[in-house]
């Protein structure tokens, strides 16, 4: 999986900031995930040779993974706050 990722350069470096409270956030530096603008910027070509692998949906999860940490941060705010 990681070797067509990288062929296709879906894989970026990226940087997550959750914000925990009004004063406490978590920074993330260095990590390597797959994005929907990477996923975005695929030809038809591609995107077929990624869904023939069987690698098309593990790479929209992959992509929806980083919104998540958001909403649990979030969620947590909310419970906290209650």
């Amino acid at each position: 999986m990681q070797e067509l990722f990288e062929e296709l350069k879906l894989i970026e470096e990226v940087k997550l900031n959750v914000q925990l409270t009004d004063e406490k956030s978590i920074n993330f530096e260095g990590l390597l995930a797959v994005t929907w603008e990477r996923i975005g910027a695929l030809d038809a070509s591609a995107l077929d040779r990624l869904n023939q692998a069987g690698m098309l949906p593990p790479a929209i999860f992959a992509a929806s993974s980083l919104n998540t940490m958001q909403r649990l941060a979030m969620r947590k705010r909310a419970k906290d706050a209650a």
